[in-house]
């Protein structure tokens, strides 16, 4: 099986992997086993349809192309012989003889011409183009604690708790390291990221030894529960998480702070929130 679609970056080749495993094993009554299909991933520049950068929605489009591709080729194995042989488990046999075939047997001969009718082309080939013509969206809700030290205007996120629906979850582990992933790009740009330029117009954040990015230590245990809910826009059920942690993220980070920092009588406060900024908050609101 060969997959036009590029890697992005966020797993999703084990995702395509446990939607090939997923397919075979609903399949099963075709005798195929995972290791039967072998998953390439084409280089981009070879791919049949260009489009954008992936978005968090990829895997319901490409994961729906291998169940339905897969879904084709099980058809095609069976469905020849089907109506004069019995077919089970990937095996063809009749009651007029005692000889089987397997379903791989099947596969290899149909490439061997002089083992076909004259009118059947050689091979067993199946494609699939999916186009998703219904959006879907993931949903959630995230629960942000911080505490402010009002000396230094230092901002500590102390307890984070995140619930999602992302529709049907392909691999709980990738889930949550994206969800976090975007937790943390959420809380850098609230609390820390900016670009900074001097008065002559030279940026001073041009690398990560100057830009104030997020590191481990600025956060505390993130916890991730999902609630899936699966989707009808797609066969797979899924839909997007790659954004999700980051979406939700800002406005629960920024408006735990705002709230910590209202009885010094602010409403507001301008992203990225340093601990410069937050001290000059609270000393203009205690003033």
């Amino acid at each position: 099986m060969t997959l036009h679609q590029a890697e992005a970056g966020a797993g999703l080749a084990v995702q395509w992997a446990r939607a090939k495993i997923d397919a075979l094993l609903d399949a099963r009554t075709a005798g195929a086993a995972a290791d039967d299909v072998r998953l390439a991933v084409i280089d981009v520049a070879l791919r049949l349809v260009a489009d954008a950068h992936p978005r968090n929605n990829l895997f319901h489009i490409s994961g729906t192309d291998i169940v339905r591709c897969l879904s084709f080729r099980f058809q095609a194995f069976g469905r020849p012989v089907k109506n004069s042989k019995k077919f089970e488990e990937g095996i063809f046999s009749s009651a007029k003889t005692n000889q089987t075939t397997t379903i791989k047997d099947v596969a290899q001969d149909s490439f061997n011409p002089a083992k076909l009718p004259k009118d059947m082309e050689a091979g067993l080939y199946a494609t699939a183009v999916y186009k998703a013509d219904v959006e879907n969206f993931p949903n959630g809700v995230h629960i942000c604690e911080v505490e402010v030290d009002p000396e230094t205007g230092v901002v500590s996120v102390v307890k984070y708790n995140v619930v999602d629906d992302v529709g049907t979850v392909m691999n709980p582990l990738l889930l949550k390291g994206q969800i976090v992933g975007g937790v943390a790009m959420g809380v850098g740009q609230i609390l820390k990221e900016d670009i900074n330029f001097d008065a002559d117009g030279q940026l001073t954040t041009g690398s990560f030894m100057d830009y104030a990015m997020p590191r481990a230590h600025d956060f505390c245990a993130i916890e991730v529960k999902a609630n899936p809910v699966p989707t009808k826009t797609n066969p797979i059920g899924s839909k997007g998480a790659g954004e999700a942690g980051c979406v939700g993220a800002m406005p629960a980070v920024a408006n735990a702070l705002v709230n910590a920092l209202s009885e010094f009588g602010v409403k507001h406060i301008e992203m990225p929130a340093t601990p410069e900024r937050v001290w000059r908050a609270i000393g203009n609101g205690k003033a």
